[in-house]
């Protein structure tokens, strides 16, 4: 993906739809593309001192958020467009869900 592509794809996600341009620059000039493989975990909620403060967004594919302690819980599934991060982002404390 060039600048452009992200600048464009970052326009479309709701949570930055209100970000003008040369601060959206500066956010795509740090995004990484990842590619994950399918049912392996992108994150965790093992502690509280979870050090990963990264915003996910996803491109293509769908990801599962759930709660895996003490007893499984599905929380919803996340589509292209779709971010999830975004708490441990702004507050610092770690993840809320896996």
């Amino acid at each position: 993906m060039n600048e452009h592509e992200k600048i464009n794809f970052l326009k479309n996600i709701r949570l930055m739809r209100n970000i003008p341009e040369p601060y959206l620059k500066e956010i795509a000039a740090g995004f990484e593309l990842r590619e994950f493989w399918a049912g392996l975990a992108i994150i965790r909620n093992v502690d509280a001192v979870d050090t990963d403060n990264n915003l996910y967004v996803i491109v293509s594919g769908q990801v599962n958020i759930k709660i895996s302690s003490p007893v499984p819980i599905d929380l919803l599934d996340l589509k292209p467009g779709q971010h999830f991060g975004e708490f441990a982002l702004i507050d610092g404390l770690g993840r809320s869900a896996d």
